[in-house]
């Protein structure tokens, strides 16, 4: 066991590497030994080490967060841009924001799959190395409804806005039906995405915690149980607005817009929140890439 661990300790070939919890430098230390400083198992900080993994998939990696971070900024600047148009256009025709819909959904939707692709790839050939999770692997599950959500969306709105019928008169069944499916897909996508960024917190903290990077690793923490704060507090918003909805908090049915707005400003955290996790991995990723190897963590 101890030559074995030895033979994993040599094998980091002298690559600094910090304690994962409060920085210490653990080079030269077999990996069933804890951390001199803290007592931390030094397995914790060195086991999956990301640096295993083939560069390809790094770099893939590192691309990945950075269109995840890019469809997470675009979306806002896209509803924003479209809120302002419509102020100052005075209102275009209902058919020009239906296609910019279309387009806006095709550009930010193949942005976020693609990217959420490329971040929960299958663990390479290495030893200790697993990189997908429970939670990267539900999040390739959703990518794949929300792709089928977005081409059926897509196909819907498309064919309502050739026929010319936005919204459709209510003789026509077959149109209106259409559009009941573009907008019931539609529903499916948000609520995939939803869920993507919920279970993304936790994938993106797994993957961050490979990197040896000690600022990283601690920003991820942090991120994340603020991300799951926000998170158990819009849920808790979400199903008090439920109740008053069905009448069972009437005593509180004046606070509606406050919580209404409040659980806007929090999904907004939220989104932030997320958006500065992804970037900061995709630092992380590009640093990595970039070393080939030669690794010097961050520790202040």
């Amino acid at each position: 066991m101890a030559d074995a661990a030895s033979d994993g300790a040599a094998s980091r070939g002298g690559l600094r590497r910090p304690c994962i919890k409060c920085g210490y430098e653990l080079a030269g230390l077999a990996d069933d030994a804890k951390c001199p400083e803290c007592g931390a198992a030094v397995s914790q900080s060195v086991a999956g080490d990301l640096c295993l993994a083939p560069m390809a998939t790094i770099r893939s990696m590192a691309t990945g967060a950075r269109l995840v971070s890019l469809a997470c900024i675009l979306t806002p600047i896209g509803l924003i841009g479209l809120l302002v148009d419509s102020i100052v256009s005075g209102g275009r025709s209902e058919e020009f924001y239906a296609l910019f819909g279309i387009g806006f959904t095709l550009l930010v939707g193949n942005l976020w799959i693609v990217g959420w692709w490329k971040l929960t790839p299958r663990s390479p050939e290495a030893p200790n190395v697993k990189l997908r999770g429970r939670a990267g692997a539900v999040i390739r599950a959703l990518l794949i409804l929300a792709i089928v959500s977005e081409i059926d969306a897509v196909v819907a709105a498309v064919a309502a806005v050739i026929r010319r019928g936005w919204p459709p008169p209510s003789t026509n069944a077959g149109l209106a039906a259409l559009i009941v499916v573009g907008v019931a897909c539609g529903a499916v996508v948000l609520l995939v995405t939803l869920a993507t960024i919920a279970l993304g917190f936790t994938h993106t903290r797994r993957i961050a915690l490979l990197i040896p990077d000690l600022r990283l690793a601690r920003s991820a923490r942090r991120l994340f149980w603020i991300g799951a704060g926000l998170l158990l507090v819009e849920a808790g918003i979400l199903v008090i607005l439920g109740l008053i909805a069905e009448g069972h908090l009437q005593s509180i049915e004046f606070m509606r817009p406050y919580l209404a707005i409040g659980g806007m400003l929090i999904l907004v955290y939220l989104v932030v929140a997320f958006i500065l996790m992804v970037l900061r991995l995709a630092r992380g990723l590009r640093r990595l890439a970039g070393a080939e190897g030669q690794i010097v963590p961050q520790t202040a």
